[in-house]
C-alpha cells in the first residue's frame, strides 16, 4: 500500500468517525427536541462548502457513506446511494477520483489535511442547533443557524 493509498484510508476511518459523531448529534437532538427538523433538514443547517450547494455536515456524512459502501455499488448511476452521488459529484468527485476521501479534505481545508478544524466544525453545528432548537422551544420560532466560519 503506498502512502496514498494509506491516507485515503485513514482519512475515510476519518470521515466514519465523524458521521458517527453527526449522527450522536442528530439523536440527542431528537431525544431533546422532539419537535426538530429531520437528519437531512438539520445537516443542512451547517456551513456551505464555497458555491457547491453542500454544507460540511452533507459533505461529511455522504463521503462516510461512500467509503463505506462503495466496493457494494455496481456503478456511480446506482439508484440506492443517489443522494451519496449527487452530493459528491457537486464537490468534484466522481467515479473517475482515484481517492476522493483525499479529495474532500482538499475542498474542505485546502491541502492542509486536517481533521481538527473538521472536528470543530461537526461540533459548533450541533452546538448551534441545539442553542436554535433551545430558542424556538422558548420563544416558539423557527430556528435560526449561526455557524462559525471554518
Amino acid at each position: 500500500m503506498d502512502q496514498l493509498e494509506t491516507a485515503e484510508t485513514i482519512l475515510g476511518i476519518g470521515y466514519i468517525t465523524l458521521q458517527t459523531y453527526i449522527a450522536g448529534a442528530i439523536a440527542d437532538l431528537k431525544a431533546v427536541f422532539p419537535f426538530c427538523q429531520k437528519p437531512p433538514e438539520l445537516m443542512a443547517m451547517s456551513l456551505m462548502l464555497g458555491n457547491t450547494q453542500t454544507t460540511v455536515i452533507e459533505a461529511v456524512w455522504c463521503l462516510a457513506n461512500y467509503f463505506k459502501h462503495h466496493d457494494e455499488w455496481p456503478d456511480w448511476k446506482a439508484k440506492g446511494p443517489r443522494r451519496t452521488i449527487e452530493t459528491l459529484n457537486r464537490l468534484g468527485i466522481n467515479e473517475e477520483t482515484e481517492f476522493p476521501c483525499i479529495e474532500l479534505m482538499k475542498v474542505l481545508a485546502s491541502d492542509q489535511w486536517r481533521f481538527l478544524p473538521l472536528m470543530q466544525s461537526c461540533s459548533d453545528w450541533r452546538e448551534s442547533l441545539f442553542a436554535a432548537l433551545r430558542r424556538q422551544q422558548e420563544n416558539d420560532v423557527v430556528p435560526t443557524f449561526r455557524a462559525k466560519p471554518h
